[in-house]
């Protein structure tokens, strides 16, 4: 039934704010190379993928290397390129970065995830040089594992006279040593672990373990063994230490490793798709950096549930927005049984938002977080009191409120919504963005980045209702 004509009309309104140490965006320069280990497809050897066929890649094609066994090079990257049988690719710095994946005959995922970055070597199958992150799944059958000698980083003396650092890098990569590789095999559990190297003293290595356990073996070396998660293993010297792993995780760098999104494309079939980015949720719930898990309200837990439709299935929601916009008069918006809407631009915010939600890439679901949940619910609690709009000043500024709760990975966000009564409601008013050229509520809620929520909905003197929501890319709850 249309609304009565004599009822007021309702008014929304709605505030973002983004801050970010280290702002990471997709498609950013990091100098990072993403490996996906798939399945074998070889009848020599079960666990060793058969090709590593290249996704993606951020900078200038021109400037990665491939080689191939037999020697030959390429000096552009293009996307679906392969290396395989002993070839390897080599990132030049820190302003480049690729993704690929390694495929088999049966498409499957073998559950082996590495990165690697700043100046590193991969070559395929099973061996590094330089910077990497490495995770290994807990099941049977992963590729660089016990059955194929684990991972092992060459420690060959690199050139570090005058000349273009690249060729210094490839030589680096062919130098034969009297310097033993280091041998790193995984336990049989979930597996995380970092490994640096000094680009001046190839031999001094360092692995840091996340999670799980490796066994780390190289002739001569004082010290050879088991190293477990929160330790850190240092070459030639063999000693052993402690670090904060959960801290270390929730970095730039580490938080992008565990980012579902840089681990698939449109295209990935679900079947690879899925058991990566719950490996990868693993990882993050065992560190620590997604937070605790909250007992939300049933209208705070709605706004995280509509959210997490929106971002796994933006077309869909495309076509709910559009079911709606047939209800425009003008500039208002009259919806069956409810109070007519009066907004900005009427419904041509509306074919924006569709176009905009059609030609989006599916996004990995946010998880709730107590502490988010916390700071914005601090938010709520003044404004719900004294009134007022923002993202609050001195003692409720947002990154005082983020930080009274737990410690923000390297990137956040909030959006406060003003007026709207519902889980919905919320959402689709910060989806349009009515009024707000910049689309900025928009942009917070699909950032890529974005890993971690909280929510807190409350009274408002004003604007009848408000609820504020943050975001990080990462978050570790005070006391961790």
């Amino acid at each position: 039934m249309k609304p009565s004509s004599n009822r007021p009309p309702l008014l929304l309104k709605a505030m973002a704010l983004g801050r970010s140490r280290r702002l990471v965006r997709a498609g950013s320069a990091l100098g990072l190379a993403s490996v996906t280990l798939l399945s074998a497809g070889l009848v020599a050897s079960a666990n060793r993928p058969m090709t590593a066929r290249i996704l993606d890649f951020h900078g200038s094609g021109s400037n990665f290397w491939i080689r191939s066994s037999s020697g030959a090079r390429a000096d552009s990257v293009t996307r679906q390129a392969e290396i395989y049988d002993g070839g390897s690719l080599s990132v030049p710095d820190r302003n480049h970065w690729a993704s690929f994946g390694f495929f088999g005959g049966d498409q499957r995922y073998r559950g082996l995830l590495v990165k690697t970055y700043d100046w590193g070597i991969y070559t395929f199958a099973c061996r590094i040089q330089g910077h990497h992150i490495v995770g290994w799944s807990g099941s049977n059958g992963r590729p660089c594992s016990r059955g194929d000698h684990g991972i092992q980083i060459q420690r060959a003396r690199a050139d570090n006279s005058a000349g273009n650092p690249i060729s210094r890098l490839l030589d680096f990569a062919k130098q034969a040593s009297s310097i033993s590789d280091l041998s790193i095999e995984p336990g049989e559990q979930l597996t995380l672990i970092r490994t640096q190297q000094s680009a001046n003293n190839a031999a001094a290595v360092t692995v840091e373990v996340f999670q799980g356990s490796v066994d780390i073996e190289a002739p001569n070396l004082p010290q050879s063994g088991s190293v477990v998660a929160g330790q850190k293993y240092s070459s030639p010297s063999g000693t052993i230490t402690p670090f904060n792993a959960s801290a270390e995780a929730n970095t730039c760098e580490m938080l992008r490793f565990l980012n579902p999104f840089y681990w698939s494309a449109e295209n990935t079939p679900e079947e690879i798709r899925r058991p990566m980015a719950d490996q990868l949720r693993q990882y993050r719930e065992a560190l620590g950096v997604s937070g605790q898990s909250p007992n939300l309200p049933g209208l705070e837990q709605g706004v995280v549930d509509e959210m997490n439709r929106a971002r796994t299935n933006p077309a869909l929601y495309a076509e709910l927005l559009a079911e709606r916009r047939q209800y425009f008069r003008g500039n208002r918006l009259e919806l069956p049984g409810q109070v007519p809407l009066v907004t900005n631009e009427g419904s041509a915010a509306y074919d924006e938002a569709i176009a905009f939600l059609r030609a989006t890439r599916t996004l990995p679901p946010l998880t709730a977080s107590a502490g988010l949940s916390q700071a914005a619910q601090d938010l709520v609690a003044v404004q719900t009191r004294e009134g007022g709009i923002g993202h609050g000043t001195g003692a409720t500024d947002m990154s005082n409120r983020l930080a009274r709760h737990g410690t923000v990975g390297c990137a956040s966000g909030e959006n406060v919504s003003y007026g709207s009564g519902n889980a919905r409601d919320v959402v689709i008013q910060l989806i349009v963005d009515d009024g707000l050229p910049s689309r900025k509520h928009r942009e917070i809620m699909f950032n890529p980045d974005f890993q971690v929520t909280g929510a807190a909905c409350g009274s408002h003197p004003q604007w009848r209702s408000m609820c504020a929501i943050t975001y990080a890319n990462g978050y570790l709850e005070a006391g961790r």
